[in-house]
């Protein structure tokens, strides 16, 4: 008894559809969302595996490790590195070690150490002498492998002239 005008049908149509669709396009924005979401974290965890390989001293065993991280951070990070960015990166690792205020009179070149005669010493230090001792000569030793790290990671093309020497 009521008569719909096709106005009427096509709104009751147009509710349908609604009514259908609307899951399906709320189902879609959240796949895609949640697919964004999840390649920014992993181009971000990339990104962090790739500064911390190009933190660590350049070696000929890790070239081709620093060549794919400075690709990574050139193709993921919003301002990618430059060259020269990327090798101050990786000496900043290790630049700690010779700028550090503390560490910097400990880095500085000692004297060997000296050995004590042990005969005017009494018998119960002894001991304790021939300790401090052998604990001088591996400190010494340290020291002088230590310089020579530092020094093939700041200064490589001088290493032959500037080495410490023992």
């Amino acid at each position: 008894m009521s008569s719909e005008t096709k106005l009427d049908r096509l709104y009751k149509m147009a509710q349908i559809i609604a009514l259908l669709a609307m899951p399906i396009v709320v189902g879609l924005i959240g796949w895609w969302t949640q697919k964004s979401l999840t390649e920014t974290a992993a181009q971000k965890d990339y990104v962090q595996l790739a500064i911390g390989l190009l933190k660590e001293p350049a070696s000929s065993e890790n070239a081709e490790l620093r060549k794919w991280a400075t690709d990574m951070t050139r193709k993921f990070s919003p301002v990618p590195f430059s060259d020269e960015a990327t090798v101050q990166l990786s000496r900043a690792a290790v630049s700690m070690l010779a700028t550090n205020p503390l560490l910097s009179p400990a880095l500085q070149q000692r004297p060997e150490c000296t050995s004590v005669p042990l005969d005017s010493v009494p018998n119960e230090l002894r001991s304790s002498i021939a300790d401090l001792e052998s604990a001088c000569r591996k400190n010494y030793q340290d020291l002088f492998w230590l310089q020579i790290y530092l020094g093939m990671v700041f200064k490589p093309d001088k290493m032959n002239d500037d080495s410490p020497r023992r």
